[in-house]
């Protein structure tokens, strides 16, 4: 047992606010890792909003463990104290209370002060497997029958032999949001795209893997961070830095659009923010444009100019890699490349030799807009 697992309020005083717009009975939650202890426990800051009301607390995991071991929920009357993680107080719970240490600000700081030499519990630094290392990808997507699109998530890691082993495998749900970026009503539901991130424990050989973007409430909207436990595979070194890039998963070329209107509708947003240069954002929305219309080989390539635009020279390699190889029975594939060769977006990438390999060939008669 570790002692010291009431290090969680230690960061109070770091907690962000949350300033998140949401429906009524809908909700998202983040979960971000702050740091390890030498026997592979992961402290977690946990902010969300459930039902139009927010959540705060610190959640102690496991790398080996499917749910937190407890958890220290800041808004309660007693935040030093660990808790079951089920029913967290929220801050309207907390406003109707008086004498509390969230209306205390000599109460906090005693606490803080308190909590401070009980930080290095939770030293050892947070690392993540770097994007280049990681596959995510969505397959089996189907209609499903509570609304929005069943898929499995599959999830692989690159080991130091350069294969890639799978280390989570499960189901999510796919669903759109009806508004766009600036709360207006779309005509078409745009699917969000499922974010994947690999944090190893000290010893490398577990691992939480940090999905987000799913729906868990069918019929509402409930889109959570969630952490899964994996084993991993001996990686190189190189393998794990210290930022936190999120991988998209995307479904394979192929198959049947889930929406060729929504496909459309994502891209020309995608494209509205990476003309501004907020090249995160249109990686976001191409990766949406893909999932909604796997069939569309230039929403890749789109894809690929975002990746190249934010330094992801390997990533935007691999996506043009695998429509060249593809290129016998993708009959708009010649195409896509073709125009990736006098894509401005890759002109960091124009000398690379894999670059070259990867767009020759083919006759560009596409307009670059679909």
């Amino acid at each position: 047992m570790i002692r010291m697992f009431i290090v969680v309020a230690l960061l109070w005083s770091t907690l962000p606010s949350i300033a998140q717009a949401c429906a009524c009975c809908d909700g998202s939650s983040r979960r971000a890792i702050l740091g390890w202890t030498d026997r592979g426990a992961a402290l977690v800051e946990h902010t969300g909003i459930v039902s139009c009301d927010d959540i705060r607390a610190y959640e102690v995991w496991r790398a080996g463990t499917t749910r937190p071991a407890g958890c220290f929920d800041l808004y309660s009357a007693t935040p030093t104290s660990r808790v079951r993680c089920d029913g967290l107080t929220t801050g309207f719970d907390a406003e109707q209370r008086v004498g509390t240490p969230m209306d205390d600000e000599a109460l906090r700081a005693g606490i803080t002060a308190q909590l401070a030499r009980r930080r290095a519990a939770f030293a050892r630094p947070v690392r993540v497997v770097r994007a280049r290392d990681v596959r995510a990808e969505l397959s089996r997507l189907r209609e499903a029958e509570q609304g929005g699109t069943d898929a499995r998530l599959i999830v692989k890691v690159r080991g130091a032999d350069g294969t890639f082993v799978e280390v989570l495998r499960r189901p999510v749900l796919l669903t759109g949001s009806e508004y766009d970026d600036m709360g207006e009503a779309m005509n078409e539901a745009v699917v969000e795209p499922i974010e994947v991130s690999v944090f190893p424990d000290p010893s490398g050989a577990r691992a939480l893997v940090r999905v987000s973007g799913h729906n868990t409430a069918p019929g509402m909207g409930y889109f959570p961070t969630e952490l899964f436990p994996a084993r991993l595979p001996a990686m190189a070194p190189a393998a794990l830095v210290s930022e936190t890039p999120d991988v998209l998963a995307v479904p394979q070329l192929g198959g049947s659009a889930i929406s060729a209107n929504g496909g459309r509708y994502s891209n020309r947003r995608a494209l509205h923010w990476h003309q501004r240069g907020h090249f995160e954002t249109s990686a976001r929305l191409f990766a949406a444009a893909i999932t909604q219309d796997p069939t569309n080989p230039r929403y890749r390539v789109n894809l690929a100019c975002a990746y190249a635009r934010q330094g992801e020279a390997d990533r935007a390699l691999v996506i043009l890699e695998d429509l060249q190889a593809r290129r016998g029975d993708c009959s708009r594939c010649a195409a896509a490349l073709a125009a990736a060769r006098s894509d401005d977006d890759f002109a960091s990438l124009r000398s690379n030799a894999r670059f070259q390999r990867a767009t020759a060939g083919g006759t560009n008669t596409s307009n670059g807009s679909d």
